[in-house]
């Protein structure tokens, strides 16, 4: 997961593709995509990922929230390896056994 957004954090990259489409002579657009997750305590996680684009350049960010607190990859990283640390425990059935 690091890797990725690492790549993807502040990246730019140009396009040449408005040409084909008659390019507009101030052309900006910006997109934003927000994953928000809740669990059953009420814990709050929101991923935004920015994507500003201009005549040629596109650029991505991604900002992290965690509690409304802003919180860098690393977060992200822990809290994956957590969960899959979790989902491969074994599980036990702690109700009695029916007779």
């Amino acid at each position: 997961m690091q890797q990725i957004l690492s790549i993807n954090q502040q990246t730019s990259f140009y396009v040449f593709s408005p040409f084909k489409k008659g390019a507009r002579p101030h052309y900006a657009e910006e997109q934003k995509r927000v994953l928000q997750f809740q669990n059953g305590r009420n814990d709050e996680l929101i991923i935004h990922q920015i994507h500003r684009q201009s005549l040629f350049k596109h650029t991505y960010s991604f900002r992290i929230y965690f509690n409304l607190e802003e919180m860098d990859f690393s977060f992200l990283d822990d809290l994956l390896h957590l969960l899959k640390e979790q989902s491969l425990a074994p599980t036990f059935n702690l109700s009695p056994a029916a007779n």
